[in-house]
């Protein structure tokens, strides 16, 4: 009887048992203009916004419910209409406690490396990206025990600036054809 509760509490975890449950996860993307983190809802839109480097980005995060250990793997795709990779990223980074929800972890609003970048703009191609329907695949591996799970929304790229000339530059280096000093 003995062996027979070891192999069991040992079953048990190797499998993740014990109340901790299985990780939940809800993408989010950075309102740098609001220093926000915001769930992202299928319909919704994604923003497109200018990083230090250039280019257009958006800075996507993750809400994790269930986490043992706040290290993370948060991998990101972003796929066109017809199935096609129009962009992937990856991050590490270490999740906070939501001071609203203890038991959810997400990324520190006032540390920007804490979000993938995923580099969506100026396009590689003649389709542009400003408007286009995609969907964002989020991956979230807990590192410590390779734990993992993922989420999928619907979403159309953004330019939302408030400032018209931001938004302009936006959607013409997000617009198809571009080329190195096509915008202003």
């Amino acid at each position: 009887m003995r062996a027979l509760v070891v192999a069991v509490i040992g079953i048990v975890a190797s499998c993740g048992g014990g109340g901790d449950g299985a990780l939940v996860v809800t993408p989010t993307e950075y309102d740098a203009a609001a220093r926000v983190q915001v769930a992202l809802a299928d319909g919704g839109p994604l923003r497109l916004v200018k990083p230090p480097q250039g280019g257009y980005v958006s800075f996507v995060g993750a809400r994790v419910e269930g986490l043992r250990a706040p290290l993370v793997q948060m991998d990101a795709v972003v796929r066109g209409r017809d199935g096609a990779v129009i962009a992937r990223s990856m991050r590490v980074a270490t999740l906070v406690a939501n001071p609203r929800a203890p038991s959810v972890r997400e990324p520190d609003v006032g540390e920007l490396l804490a979000f993938v970048h995923v580099a969506l703009c100026p396009p590689s191609g003649s389709d542009g990206r400003a408007g286009a329907r995609v969907t964002l695949e989020l991956a979230v591996t807990e590192l410590s025990t390779g734990r993992a799970a993922s989420a999928t929304r619907d979403l159309t790229l953004a330019c939302m600036q408030v400032d018209p000339g931001d938004r302009a530059a936006c959607e013409c280096t997000c617009a198809g054809d571009y080329r190195l000093g096509k915008c202003p």
